[in-house]
């Protein structure tokens, strides 16, 4: 290693010293300070990347979800204003008019686990469109009940309908949707859910007042049928793979793109 020069006692001044760094077999290692690695502002240029390029889908299998979700959400609150119609009519207590109400949260709550388990073995597509069409059908033979133990059974197949509408509904919008659609399909959802309550009440109280009790339910029929015809339609089985078919493709198109095997290499 060298010694650096000193000044001159003349005051003139040498060159700067020179440090030559470590050698390993010759090679001079580099002593430049590295740069921050940027993963988070690259993911996010990949991500933006990936939202412009990606083809946008039709909104058509939007609409038909939020149909049905606003079918689901609707008849939470649309039964209460029409309670007391219901109760003169069926000649119904107190307590009896209470499971009216009980019985659709409970099972409709109560199933959403069981509702998701099911459209991840099945398909998507079927679980939604069984579900749609069991809600429609329950829908109208709530307006033909006759006693209160019927008009109690009605609204249960109408609750575990629910249970399997609205979890398979969300899963074929996440996997039809990317990116900005994604984020806006998935803020009109939260809309519906957070309007479809008061929406309810309304409504309830106004056919209830023009009309008879009976059509709270039976508005249901053409809403539901419209969407069951389109959402056959218009929902593809490639919507629909479960969750266990959209594993194998992935690991499928993940072999067909590796050309070396290595860790993050899935050979199928």
């Amino acid at each position: 290693m060298t010694t650096p020069h000193t000044p001159s006692s003349s005051g003139s001044t040498t060159e700067p010293a020179i440090y030559p760094t470590a050698t390993t077999e010759g090679a001079t290692m580099s002593t430049t300070t590295p740069r921050p690695h940027s993963a988070p502002a690259d993911a996010q240029q990949h991500r933006d990347h990936d939202d412009a390029t990606a083809p946008k889908k039709s909104w058509a299998l939007l609409g038909v979800a939020l149909a049905a979700q606003i079918l689901v959400v609707l008849d939470i609150s649309v039964v209460n204003t029409a309670l007391p119609s219901i109760g003169r009519s069926l000649d119904l207590g107190g307590s009896q008019l209470q499971w009216l109400v009980t019985a659709y949260l409970m099972m409709s709550g109560g199933g959403l686990l069981l509702g998701g388990r099911t459209a991840d073995l099945l398909s998507r597509r079927t679980v939604f469109l069984t579900g749609l069409a069991l809600f429609t059908v329950a829908s109208l033979f709530s307006g033909f009940a006759e006693t209160g133990g019927q008009l109690i059974a009605t609204r249960s197949m109408q609750g575990l309908s629910a249970a399997l509408l609205t979890p398979s509904a969300l899963a074929l919008i996440m996997t039809t949707y990317a990116g900005s659609q994604r984020k806006a399909a998935l803020a009109l959802w939260g809309a519906v859910g957070s309007l479809g309550v008061a929406a309810g009440v309304l409504l309830g109280g106004a056919i209830t007042t023009w009309t008879s009790w009976q059509f709270i339910f039976w508005i249901n029929a053409p809403v539901g049928l419209v969407a069951l015809l389109v959402g056959r339609r218009i929902i593809t089985h490639a919507n629909a793979r479960t969750r266990t078919e959209s594993q194998k493709v992935r690991r499928t198109q993940k072999s067909i793109h590796c050309r070396c095997p290595s860790p993050t290499c899935t050979i199928a």
